[in-house]
């Protein structure tokens, strides 16, 4: 067990850090320049059927605010230590300024989160979360997915990620 959270972190670090990932998706080309204020690194949406990043997307307040509407609807830790999705999606946010959890969950504040959107498995949500000293915590979240899908247009990856299982 302590082998599989080693190597979903393992994951997890290459799916932050790789730049062949970032290469790999390609952008649409806007008709004319759009300016959006981002406030930390790139929120990223994972495909775990075609194992690569899909979508790009600007980190601003609104990815911000979702952030924090899902770590307030933790429900608890995940019964499973296994944080190995075997579809859906992976959605990473970097938080701009940590964030504090609930009680009972960590005492330190969140710095980074990867939400595990299943295409198999209804909510609740698994959602691992990194506290600012690189703590990992591996928790349920009731968080409200559809609405974020389709603010930001990301409804196509979830369909294609639901028709690859």
């Amino acid at each position: 067990m302590k082998m599989r959270f080693s190597l979903i972190l393992a994951a997890a670090a290459l799916f932050v850090s790789s730049p062949q990932a970032l290469a790999d998706h390609q952008t649409e080309q806007l008709e004319r320049p759009v300016t959006v204020e981002t406030l930390a690194g790139p929120v990223q949406i994972f495909d775990v059927a075609l194992g690569k990043v899909v979508a790009t997307l600007p980190n601003t307040k609104e990815m911000q605010d979702q952030a924090k509407t899902w770590i307030g609807s933790i429900t608890g830790f995940s019964p499973s230590i296994k944080a190995e999705p075997r579809d859906g999606l992976v959605i990473r946010i970097p938080l701009q300024q940590a964030e504090p959890v609930q009680s009972g969950i960590s005492g330190d504040k969140v710095q980074e989160l990867f939400l595990f959107a299943s295409s198999t498995h209804p909510r609740p949500f698994q959602m691992l979360m990194f506290t600012q000293k690189g703590q990992p915590l591996f928790v349920l979240t009731e968080a409200e997915l559809t609405p974020f899908l389709h603010k930001f247009a990301l409804d196509p990856y979830f369909k294609n990620a639901q028709n690859q299982k």
